[in-house]
């Protein structure tokens, strides 16, 4: 940052420096705009240069991001180890979420450090709409460069640090608002109607009665449980077989003949 602040003051080419802000951005995004801020706030460079420039470098980037997924991903997706991982089914499925739910997935991408490469990347991964895709990306940089740059340019220095802040915590905070989201719509706000407040007690006995649980969750609480008895409670490890004594010789254990 003050390497970079030192070279805007020796620049006597505010274009030079306007570039530079641009590709610092496909280093670090939001410290690109940080600085940006900085210098419009000493006079260094204009507003609206500081964020035009921001916000250039980081559509480039993005679309950077879109093509080598659109170019490398599909080619990786045919070999191993991803062809292991991702059928052609769930890249039609995402491709499907990114044409319906685009716009907001990025938007949202564009306020939460951390999802923007992988996100970008699956863009163009599932191969969405180039067109849509600009589109959408013109919108996140938009609404994102001018608050990030006019912000620092405001709060000066310290914009760094509550910049790091939001990053080391914008994602949990996320996390919560959504788990409380769930709960306010699926829990509260059915308990104001009769029909809501049976559904939920349905919900309840389906949760806290082992009957109407999935086949694969029975199976693995069952098969700990006759874990527990073979080998710490009766100390006998072939408790398991005796299933039905009235089977013999193994109690219908797999296998025998008489299973």
């Amino acid at each position: 940052m003050k390497e970079f602040e030192h070279y805007a003051l020796n620049s006597t080419n505010q274009l030079s420096v306007l570039i530079a802000i641009a590709t610092a951005t496909l280093v670090s995004e939001d410290l690109a705009c940080i600085a940006a801020g900085l210098l419009a706030a000493k006079g260094i460079i204009t507003p609206v240069g500081a964020v035009a420039a921001s916000g250039l470098g980081i559509y480039i980037g993005d679309v950077l991001l879109y093509l080598c997924g659109y170019l490398v991903g599909l080619t990786a997706l045919r070999h191993a180890p991803l062809k292991w991982f991702i059928s052609e089914n769930a890249v039609r499925q995402s491709k499907r979420l990114f044409e319906r739910r685009g716009a907001a997935i990025i938007i949202m991408s564009r306020f939460l450090p951390g999802t923007r490469t992988a996100t970008f990347f699956a863009a163009g991964l599932v191969q969405m709409s180039l067109v849509k895709l600009l589109i959408f990306f013109g919108l996140a940089v938009i609404i994102w460069t001018p608050i990030l740059v006019l912000g620092a340019m405001a709060i000066g220095r310290q914009a760094v640090v509550y910049a790091e802040a939001y990053s080391s915590h914008a994602f949990w905070v996320f996390l919560g608002l959504l788990f409380l989201l769930f709960i306010a719509t699926r829990i509260i706000v059915p308990l104001f109607s009769w029909r809501g407040r049976r559904l939920l007690i349905s919900k309840w006995r389906r949760v806290t009665r082992w009957e109407f649980w999935p086949y694969y969750v029975t199976n693995v609480v069952t098969f700990l449980y006759v874990l527990y008895l073979g080998c710490i409670k009766y100390r006998q490890l072939t408790l398991f077989t005796v299933v039905n004594p009235a089977m013999k010789p193994d109690s219908g254990f797999i296998g025998e003949r008489k299973s």
